[in-house]
């Protein structure tokens, strides 16, 4: 009989078969479990297992498994075969899903996808009392940001809104500490969720999403560093103003400030395109020929909307971080006076290895 040791979970069960001397016997199991144990844990639903699959793993009563990751993964996957046991065996998956999660807490080594699996597995309606729902709540106030979205809406498909009212303090709390950190894409989520949760109505929702754009805006340009450009921002100032359009009657003067400030940010990165068509920008992998031609399409170019402009832009040879370090390097090993001429690269023992024309801003 395949004995797998007690205290390995995933992937360490597949490279311990993988290690091991298997009995004949016993090598049609150890192939399923290694498809079970390599199988991304997140996804697990969608582990299609054949009929005789299904037949090799029912040999064995994974209950009464000292490993208590097969047992959770493969009860989850047995619960549908036997109809009279199926309540019990999918509540000793999750449960067993859970403990796993708990302990992977206490060693440090919290793996969120067993929390995961374990509100997945809990789909029986009559299985989700109070119970398992103050259960969760309790980690739910530490989850990351993505995690507390995933499991509301797992927790959706059993409980009514009205049931997971409780959980909306936690997300009323991450997003004021989102917030403080300047953290607005987390903000955002918060904001999905609080409306997902019915705790704002649309209008509010796109209110307060319009409103964390802007701020984001403001506090990049508060934090720009010099000569720096900063792509994003009339990406931003347009979902800003996507959210303010939809509420433009009721709030006309944050549509009018946004509406203002997203043609400003277009209008300054419709300069910077044109200011680079007229200047000469060096860039090793790009020809002097390549140059002019760039320098005049960028010449002839009309930009109606943003879009045109993040077009224009992606098309532009910018010289990458690497490229300008690299060109640095050279400089600083070429010899001080051939390189007011001439790019010359020189070794350890003063000899000339390599020439190239100097840099041209």
């Amino acid at each position: 009989m395949l004995k797998i040791p007690s205290n390995l979970y995933g992937r360490e069960i597949g490279f311990w078969l993988n290690t091991t001397e298997i009995e004949k016997d016993s090598i049609a199991m150890a192939d399923v479990i290694k498809r079970i144990s390599f199988y991304h844990l997140p996804d697990f639903e969608n582990l299609e297992l054949s009929e005789k699959e299904i037949q090799i793993l029912s040999t064995i009563d994974w209950s009464l498994s000292d490993n208590l990751f097969l047992k959770a993964c493969c009860l989850e996957k047995l619960r549908h075969k036997n109809k009279k046991n199926r309540l019990e065996t999918t509540k000793t998956s999750s449960d067993t899903y859970l403990d796993i999660y708990e302990y992977s807490i206490k060693c440090n080594k919290t793996d969120y996808s067993y929390l995961r699996r374990a509100i997945y597995v809990r789909d029986i309606k009559s299985l989700n009392d109070d119970a398992f729902l103050t259960k969760i709540i309790e980690y739910f106030k530490e989850l990351p940001i993505g995690w507390m979205v995933d499991v509301t809406n797992l927790l959706l498909r059993s409980y009514s809104n009205a049931q997971l009212e409780i959980l909306v303090p936690y997300i009323q709390n991450r997003r004021q500490q989102v917030i403080s950190e300047n953290k607005f894409a987390d903000e955002r989520t918060c904001i999905d969720l609080q409306l997902k949760m019915h705790d704002i109505d649309n209008d509010t929702y796109h209110l307060q999403m319009a409103l964390s754009f802007e701020s984001e805006i403001c506090f990049i340009q508060s934090n720009a560093e010099e000569n720096t450009i900063y792509m994003n921002l009339p990406i931003l100032a347009k979902n800003a103003y996507n959210h303010v359009y939809m509420i433009r009657k009721k709030n006309s003067d944050d549509y009018n400030r946004i509406g203002k400030l997203m043609q400003q940010l277009c209008r300054e990165h419709s300069e910077i395109i044109s200011r680079i068509g007229n200047t000469r920008v060096y860039n090793p992998l790009i020809s002097d020929e390549d140059k002019k031609e760039i320098a005049e399409c960028l010449k002839t170019m009309k930009y109606e909307t943003i879009d045109d402009v993040f077009s224009t832009l992606q098309q532009i040879p910018f010289p990458t971080k690497d490229i300008v370090q690299k060109m640095r390097q050279k400089h600083s090993d070429a010899a001080p006076f051939s390189s007011m001429f001439r790019l010359s690269k020189i070794n350890k023992e003063g000899r000339t290895i390599g020439r190239k024309m100097l840099m041209r801003v």
